[in-house]
């Protein structure tokens, strides 16, 4: 038998002399702590690569509130929410979420709580006899919460005669906080049709149409009402003008039957075709140091020049009026109206759309209002660039910015001319920049 010796790999060599270096060094004082040093130093820098810091945070928001910004809450400029999809400003509760920044990752604990009651606006209603009772939810025009609310009827009547009763109301929302509410029922026999109000509409070949659009419809008593509409005579396919016959029912079986229009154009009219209209005018009637002021009498000039008074128009979109009216040059109110805000929206002047109340003339009128001042300080006026008839009343004005008293004084020479629903709209300046010596007589 042969005796095989085998000679030891280099890396088992370098191996067994590692050991004994570190046996040699470890049997000194000062070895052990050279070494245990050295380890602990590896390991701390492992940690420190591996392992990012983690912070914890802990805020509590009112339901509604948006999160808070989580630059603002960390102080570093590039952090961000890793799910901040978990939240649900709707729902109370408590959300753990996470924030990333260079410097490690933070968890934030929000409570989100609810503490304030909800809010409504309640009104008296008509229930028509025989109809359904009115739903809970019918009594309010409004309802404001952060949260879900339910509505509920306290109220316990016998409605034995046509007579009105007293209704106690709750709202409540998902925490539990409630809000009560009175108002009234009265019980009539209901033969009054719905109150409807039409809203002419516009297609383009190819495109559908949501006909429901074109009608708004209210009735005096409570209950659904049910719009039918038949729009048989519109061809989608050909450019043109049809009408639309739409038939509102109440509850009771009383029905309101009208007419409006629809208008089918060949192409869709787009904000970037109309700002390239609107875009070219502007280079020839504004200036940089125009005031706003200025740049809203500018506009004024403009569109009552060059817009001539046919008493038609398209009234289903501002937008395309006002690109139709700068091919036309003709249209009515709604028209100088349109290419009005058209210019105001391009120019960054805050506007606002006025309609006057419906059912109180037998036709319908559009103008703005603007702010001429600045977000902190706003002077708003009325403006109206429509040519108006001063044949009949002998009475002429510039429109282009007027007061509160100078549109009331209007409203004594044509009836209700700009009367409308002041709600929602700011309060309008009481300075007079444009002179109307044929309304002073008529001033308050």
């Amino acid at each position: 038998m042969n005796d095989q010796r085998t000679e030891p790999s280099l890396g088992k060599m370098f191996g067994r002399w590692i050991l004994k270096l570190l046996s040699l060094i470890w049997s000194k004082p000062i070895g052990k702590a050279v070494l245990l040093g050295s380890s602990a130093a590896i390991v701390l820098i492992l940690f420190l690569l591996i392992y990012r810091p983690t912070h914890r945070l802990s805020i509590t928001l009112e339901a509604g509130e948006p999160l808070p910004d989580p630059v603002l809450l960390t102080d570093r400029i590039e952090a961000v929410y890793r799910n901040s999809e978990q939240f649900d400003t709707t729902k109370p509760g408590i959300y753990k979420l996470k924030i990333k920044t260079d410097d490690g990752q933070y968890y934030l604990r929000l409570k989100l709580e609810d503490t304030v009651a909800p809010t409504g606006t309640v009104r008296p209603i008509l229930w028509g006899l025989g109809t359904n009772p009115p739903t809970p939810e019918e009594f309010f025009t409004e309802i404001t919460d952060a949260t879900e609310v339910s509505v509920s009827i306290l109220s316990q009547n016998e409605y034995t005669a046509m007579e009105t009763y007293p209704i106690e109301l709750m709202l409540t929302d998902a925490a539990g906080n409630y809000t009560r509410y009175n108002t009234t029922v009265t019980l009539v026999k209901d033969t009054t049709p719905p109150v409807v109000t039409i809203q002419e509409l516009s297609g383009c070949i190819g495109y559908g149409i949501v006909y429901s659009r074109g009608i708004v419809a209210t009735d005096d008593c409570c209950g659904e009402l049910t719009v039918r509409w038949d729009s048989s005579k519109v061809d989608t396919g050909t450019v043109g003008q049809y009408p639309v016959y739409y038939t509102v029912t109440d509850a009771s079986g009383n029905e309101t039957r009208v007419e409006s229009t629809i208008y089918i154009y060949a192409e869709e009219i787009t904000l970037e075709m109309l700002q390239v209209r609107i875009d070219l005018i502007i280079d020839s009637i504004i200036t940089p140091e125009m005031s706003k002021e200025a740049r809203v009498r500018a506009v004024y000039r403009y569109v009552y020049d060059h817009i001539s008074y046919s008493g038609t128009s398209d009234k289903s979109d501002w937008m395309r009026e006002a690109y139709q009216v700068l091919q036309t040059g003709s249209g009515d109110c709604f028209s100088y109206f349109a290419l009005a805000k058209a210019f105001f929206e391009r120019l960054g002047i805050d506007n606002l759309d006025i309609q006057r109340t419906t059912g109180l003339t037998p036709d319908r009128h559009y103008w703005n209002m603007v702010n001429i001042g600045t977000a902190d300080a706003p002077r708003w006026y009325y403006f109206d660039a429509t040519h108006l008839n001063s044949l009949d009343t002998g009475v002429t004005f510039e429109g282009s910015l007027l007061t509160e008293a100078q549109i009331t004084a209007y409203n004594k020479v044509r009836a209700h001319f700009y009367t409308f629903d002041h709600e929602g709209y700011p309060k309008a300046a009481t300075e007079i920049l444009t002179k109307t010596p044929d309304l002073e007589p008529y001033y308050d």
